[in-house]
């Protein structure tokens, strides 16, 4: 019993990651940061593509949901058809995509402008030291 909350909590603590074990410098997170820029920009590029495009419905009939539209006791819809526009779907997709690439860029820049500011720390006093 002991060693399966031993291993249950060996377990847990291995689940989680921190941003400490990430190693790299300070240019290669600036680096990234411009790439996750770049993916943030075509995704984006193609979200205005696809909301310049004509709406493109699918409708599908689902008489489970037919049968669950009703006033209380009574039906009120009886040929309901729920239809999704694909089109705007995925434009709201790539948009959503973009911003997660641009908080990336963030979180990578910020981490990157820490790292530079630790070593210029750690260099004046270096030279200060010495």
């Amino acid at each position: 019993m002991r060693a399966l909350l031993f291993a249950c909590a060996v377990l847990a603590g291995c689940s989680h990651t921190s941003s400490s074990s990430d190693r790299r410098s300070w240019q290669q997170l600036i680096d990234s940061a411009g790439r996750h820029d770049q993916a943030a920009a075509e995704h984006e590029a193609q979200a205005r593509v696809l909301e310049g495009l004509p709406a493109n419905l699918v409708c599908t009939t689902d008489p489970v949901l037919d049968e669950n539209l009703t006033s209380g006791i009574e039906p009120i819809a009886f040929n309901w058809v729920p239809c999704s526009d694909v089109t705007r779907d995925a434009g709201h997709s790539r948009r959503f995509l973009a911003r997660e690439e641009r908080r990336k860029a963030t979180a990578e820049r910020k981490r990157a402008l820490e790292l530079r500011s630790a070593e210029l720390e750690r260099s004046a006093a270096r030279s200060g030291g010495g």
